[in-house]
Parts: structure tokens; C-alpha cells; sequence
């Protein structure tokens, strides 16, 4: 979708003050990187392949991070100093709405963890990027 009419159009929308949401990859796409083999990186244990996201926010989002947690470690090992710094984990049932200043409210049943320079934090209830 990168350099696409598409996107060109989403982003448009977006900048005029539509909302813009996703969940799973769609949520992993408005980041500013994303794991294209995340299935086989958590599964099977092969090395991440990185893509360029839509760059809504300065972080690779990690959805479905509590089905994950046990193998971030072995993860960020295996990837790339660039890539490891602004990690943003969202947990299954949640969701993090953020406005224009990047202030985020978060909902649902679980909690996201921000991973910024191998420090992780979690948050369940807001935070600011």
C-alpha cells in the first residue's frame, strides 16, 4: 500500500479529521514498521522480515501482545537495533485511541506496553507517545 493511490486517499481522509482504526495487522499497518511474518516470528521462531508501515505514530505495533509476551525476549534478540527501540504491544481485547496530540486512551480488557529502548512499560488505563 505504500506509494499507492490508496493510501494517498486514507491519508487524505485521515489529515481532513476522519478516524482511522484497525485491529491485528490493520492496527499494525499504522505503525511506523511492521513484522510482514509475524505468524512464523511467534510460531515458529524464524527471524522478523520488516516493512514500512503508514507512520501514523513512531512505533512497530505489536497486537495480541499477551498471546506473545513469553517469546519478546527471543524477538527483540532477533531483530534489528533500529526496529527495537519503539514498540508499541497492544493486548487481545483492548484498544488504544489516540488523538491528534498522540495522548491515548486506552479500553478493554487488557493492558499495552510500550517498549523504548529495552525498557518496557505498561499501561492500562492512558498514555502519551
Amino acid at each position: 500500500l505504500i506509494d499507492t493511490p490508496f493510501l494517498y486517499f486514507v491519508m487524505r481522509k485521515y489529515e481532513e479529521g476522519k478516524v482511522l482504526a484497525g485491529s491485528s495487522a490493520g492496527a499494525m499497518i499504522m505503525g511506523s514498521h511492521l513484522v510482514k511474518n509475524a505468524d512464523e516470528v511467534f510460531e515458529l521462531g524464524q527471524d522478523p522480515i520488516w516493512s514500512k508501515g503508514f507512520a501514523l505514530i513512531p512505533y512497530s505495533i505489536l497486537p495480541h501482545f499477551d498471546l506473545v509476551s513469553d517469546k519478546i525476549n527471543s524477538f527483540l534478540d532477533t531483530t534489528e537495533q533500529e526496529y527495537k527501540n519503539n514498540i508499541l504491544g497492544i493486548e487481545e481485547n483492548t484498544a488504544v485511541i489516540l488523538n491528534d496530540e498522540k495522548e491515548g486512551t486506552i479500553s478493554g480488557l487488557g493492558k499495552v506496553i510500550l517498549i523504548q529502548n529495552g525498557v518496557n512499560n505498561s499501561f492500562d488505563e492512558s498514555l502519551t507517545l
